[in-house]
């Protein structure tokens, strides 16, 4: 299927040898001089993977000048054609194949993965340069493969139907209801027309009389009059535009629309983009075949990075990556089932806060000065963080609402099943905060009892143990990045809402479940296992308390409250508000 055609390659092993040794060599600062001394990266590139060792020398190297540019790799370097050939080779070497196998022609398709098992360390050490420097283009990389594994979902989208009768055609089935919706509206003219017959005494027979001034006019009967035939106008409409089959048959077609639409764009993107002398040598190809091949290319290059692979985004949190886990837990899930996230209200559009002042952040932001321990200890123990490092932790969680949030929303609003549901959009931020926040305080609560009971310790507990315990859990989950809390939230985000997939690939709101994994280890451990230890209020009781709650911009005067749109914060050493939640009314 894929075919890489020889071309001229002038470029021989001895001649790279000793370019690489004399780029390892290199010792001057000179970046610009560095630069013009580095052979031609097209032919490089082309002698993929033979120049792969001088390739790596030359990234590493270039890694190591302080006065380079910022975009180095990507404008002189070439990085996105290199590793678009790497994926094509890694991909050629997948696919099966009927040749003739030879071990010493490297152009056979075992002598070609002997080679990448030679090849693969400085493939990863290439990757590592490009992580640390500019991750953004492994982001790239990871859309790429995350492309693919939704094409191949768009693969299963066939052209049958459920039906009560088993599976039918979507053709068939778009017949059946709209046969069942013309029989409908002729009762529903039949209906019109009778009404029509009827004699209502706030009718007039002359239009030009039934002016305005006499329907300010009418009498208590005749307003009950109105209304009868009015809400039998209403019902009528109602059951001609609330057709839930059709609905749903138009959700489906428009999901298999877009599904093919994507199936023949990633085809002509991976046609369109081939390195020089690689070629799709069929004109009418297996899809599955040509997708399962790329896929299996990307999972090969993205195992090599320095990382651990993680959401279906592909986005990387400090350089670590780890795939949900498959392990449930049905008292956490739940939130979001208490939460709402799932339920499409009709309540009316929260609106934006561009102009929600700097004055009432301030306002729902206490501080931390006259809450928390204020006597030596606070200076002379290291158990207590500063008034400074907890504010500015407070501020930080604060910022995802006040800051952030028409970020996350507008790249929420983006995915198709998010689309002008903000309702749904907030509840989803909500809930995500939640959920990681019952991850983090149940898992450090677990180990921590554990300990207590090792130990059979009897006597309450002890701060210094405490703040030991805390250190060594929060030092654990920082070096971790948060993945295993990161792991247990999004599983359950994915697992409640299964008919949103495309919210797996939104990079920025799994960035947002990797920001709140991190921040919440600071409430919920202290910053580095320090007191103080903070827990969120987010339990709606029903009235709104202005030492607890500040009112969102769209709220009525009603102290009763609809919705939490952000939690507050409680010190748990002096059960004060440290940050008012917000809340509609």
């Amino acid at each position: 299927m894929i075919r890489h055609v020889r071309i001229d390659d002038f470029v021989d092993s001895g001649s790279l040898q000793d370019v690489t040794q004399k780029i390892r060599d290199f010792e001057s600062d000179d970046f610009d001089f560095f630069i013009d001394s580095l052979p031609p990266l097209n032919d490089l590139i082309r002698a993929i993977p033979r120049s792969l060792p001088l390739l790596d020398a030359i990234y590493t190297r270039c890694e190591k000048f302080d006065n380079r540019d910022q975009d180095v790799f990507r404008k002189q370097l070439e990085c996105d054609q290199m590793l678009n050939r790497i994926i094509w080779w890694i991909a050629q070497l997948n696919q099966l194949s009927t040749v003739t196998v030879d071990n010493n022609n490297k152009n056979s398709p075992r002598g070609s993965a002997f080679q990448f098992s030679i090849v693969r360390s400085h493939i990863g050490s290439i990757l590592g340069v490009l992580q640390r420097q500019n991750p953004e283009i492994l982001d790239d990389i990871y859309t790429e493969k995350n492309q693919l594994n939704s094409s191949l979902e768009a693969l299963g989208c066939h052209g049958l139907v459920n039906s009560n009768n088993g599976m039918i055609r979507l053709v068939d089935a778009t017949l059946h209801e709209n046969i069942r919706l013309y029989e409908r509206i002729k009762g529903v003219i039949s209906r019109l027309k009778d009404l029509q017959k009827q004699k209502f005494s706030f009718w007039n027979e002359s239009l030009t009389k039934a002016s305005h001034q006499r329907q300010l006019n009418l009498k208590l009967s005749e307003v009950f009059e109105r209304l009868k035939q009015n809400e039998i106008i209403e019902g009528i409409l109602d059951e001609i535009l609330t057709n839930t089959h059709l609905l749903s048959l138009h959700r489906i077609v428009r999901k298999r629309v877009q599904a093919d639409r994507t199936l023949i764009n990633v085809f002509n993107s991976y046609n369109n983009t081939k390195p020089e002398g690689f070629q799709i040598c069929e004109i009418n190809p297996v899809v599955a075949r040509v997708i399962v091949i790329f896929k299996n290319a990307y999972t090969q290059l993205t195992a090599l990075t320095p990382m651990i692979e993680g959401s279906d985004s592909g986005y990387t949190h400090e350089g670590s990556e780890s795939p949900p886990s498959e392990e449930d837990s049905p008292d956490e899930a739940s939130v979001l089932k208490e939460s709402s996230i799932i339920e499409r209200s009709n309540s009316s559009k929260i609106k934006d806060d561009q102009s929600f002042s700097r004055s009432i952040i301030e306002g729902r932001f206490n501080g931390l000065n006259g809450t928390l321990p204020d006597d030596a200890r606070w200076i002379t123990l290291s158990i207590y963080s500063s008034p400074s490092e907890v504010d500015a932790v407070v501020e930080k969680f604060s910022s995802f609402f006040e800051k952030q949030k028409l970020e996350i929303l507008e790249a929420l609003n983006e995915l198709n099943e998010f689309q002008e549901l903000e309702d749904l959009q907030l509840k989803t931020m909500f809930s995500v905060v939640i959920l990681t926040y019952r991850s983090v305080y149940e898992s450090t609560q677990r180990q921590y009892r554990k300990i207590y009971d090792t130990m059979d310790y009897l006597n309450g507990s002890d701060v210094i143990l405490d703040f030991s315990i805390y250190r060594l859990l929060y030092r654990q989950a920082k070096t971790d990045h948060g993945m295993t809390n990161a792991r247990d939230v999004t599983t359950q985000i994915w697992e409640t809402l299964y008919d949103f997939p495309s919210l797996k690939t939104c990079t920025r709101f799994n960035r947002f479940i990797l920001d709140c994994v991190d921040v919440i280890w600071d409430l919920v451990a202290g910053i580095d296992g320090r007191l103080p230890r903070i827990k969120i209020d987010y339990e709606c009781h029903g009235t709104f308390d202005e030492s607890r709650h500040i009112k969102y911009e769209s709220s009525s005067s009603s102290p009763v409250i609809k919705q939490y749109l952000w939690p507050g914060l409680i010190s748990l050493q002096e059960e004060k508000q440290i940050l008012k939640a917000i809340v509609l009314t």
